[in-house]
């Protein structure tokens, strides 16, 4: 399969391609995509499987600029079994593999680059507690952190809050935003609004009607 994006002048500027084994399961997805300034951002991602069709491995090579991201997968039934993310040909993370137990307080996962309203590529870096929940999550731009994001729990697993962090030059440069949920006893958000710098900037609450 595949699918091209084209501009106003009907130039291809993207190109996305998909191949899938006898099975119909996705092995391979390529990408690439051009910038303003000629150059072509690429990803490309390989799957393979077990014979029962279980997930055995995936690699995912990303080219943006002039950095290379890659990393490998291994799975057990289709769990991650160990994984390792390279920056440039260094691995940069890992965990998993005979010598270390996985632990989900510890684990990171870097799969995301997305794009910030300067057209800057970010890098997103999560981190996840003992119970699989997000905790926190760094978004960098090379080697400095651009934003901290903060995640907290109620005791039946809500998320309650987001925190926002801004840095310059890789610091906390005190601005910061927080995004609160409120819910009932049966765990339905009844509340949600956005702080910035103490004062709410938006709000929304929801009218429930429970029906017995």
């Amino acid at each position: 399969l595949m699918a091209t994006s084209t501009n106003k002048a009907n130039k291809k500027i993207a190109e996305e391609t998909w191949k899938y084994n006898k099975m119909g399961e996705e092995i391979r997805f390529d990408k690439w995509e051009l910038q303003a300034d000629g150059s072509k951002n690429t990803e490309s991602k390989t799957i393979e499987y077990n014979e029962d069709g279980s997930l055995a491995k995936s690699v995912q090579i990303m080219k943006v600029g002039a950095d290379e991201m890659k990393e490998e997968i291994i799975f057990d039934r289709n769990r991650v079994k160990e994984k390792k993310r390279y920056k440039n040909g260094e691995v940069v993370s890992s965990f998993g593999g005979k010598s270390s137990k996985y632990d989900p307080s510890k684990a990171k996962t870097l799969v995301d680059f997305e794009m910030g309203g300067d057209n800057t590529n970010y890098e997103s870096e999560d981190f996840f507690d003992e119970e699989g929940r997000k905790i926190r999550t760094l978004k960098s731009e090379g080697i400095e952190i651009a934003e901290e994001w903060l995640y907290e729990y109620d005791a039946k697993g809500n998320l309650v809050k987001t925190k926002r962090l801004y840095y310059t030059g890789g610091e906390p440069n005190g601005e910061e935003e927080e995004f609160i949920c409120e819910y009932d006893e049966f765990g339905n958000k009844v509340r949600e609004a956005t702080i910035s710098s103490g004062m709410v900037m938006s709000e929304k609450t929801y009218n429930i009607v429970y029906f017995r």
